[in-house]
């Protein structure tokens, strides 16, 4: 067997990948089952899954690197017996590597939150702008009507008239 083999053996880099890869299964097997039961964006077992692929490097490099001792976490020593000495400025660095990829992975999905998903099968009618205070009622009077046409089985589906009467009153349009 090569000797990068029995170092890879040695220093438990195979166990440590085959334990992380069962805790990223399974983590992608309680988000999709949550997405459907929390209500949760479809995006996040994709989100899931990006962040397991991307943490295997990152957990590879970190098992070559340390050792987990009844003492703590030590760096590797070498083959001889004795720590390495070299690399010793990089634990920073792929400390810093994992922060930056958690980071950027909670800022964008911070950012595809906040971005609605667009449907095309969703029609939003707004209330009509009318002209003196005797037919002022037929301005929100035809969101109804329209709605109750809308009903999805020609195509479109309205969006629910008072939901959006709420948000139309309440984002300060008023119709006016």
């Amino acid at each position: 067997m090569p000797d990068w083999l029995t170092e890879l053996r040695r220093r438990r880099v195979p166990r440590v990948l085959g334990f992380y890869l069962i805790a990223a299964f399974t983590a992608l097997q309680v988000a999709e089952s949550l997405t459907s039961a929390l209500d949760l964006p479809s995006w996040v077992p994709t989100l899931v899954a990006v962040l397991g692929i991307v943490g295997i490097p990152v957990v590879g490099v970190l098992a070559w690197v340390f050792d987990v001792t009844p003492d703590g976490v030590r760096r590797t020593s070498g083959a001889g017996g004795e720590a390495a000495a070299s690399g010793g400025g990089r634990s920073w660095r792929i400390g810093a590597a994992v922060v930056a990829v958690v980071l950027g992975s909670w800022a964008l999905t911070a950012r595809l939150g906040d971005e609605p998903a667009l449907r095309s099968d969703l029609v939003t009618v707004v209330p009509f702008r009318v002209s003196g205070e005797e037919v002022e009622y037929l301005g929100e009077g035809m969101v109804d009507l329209l709605a109750a046409k809308l009903t999805g089985e020609g195509g479109l589906r309205a969006v629910e008239p008072r939901t959006v009467l709420a948000r139309w009153e309440g984002d300060g349009e008023g119709g006016a």
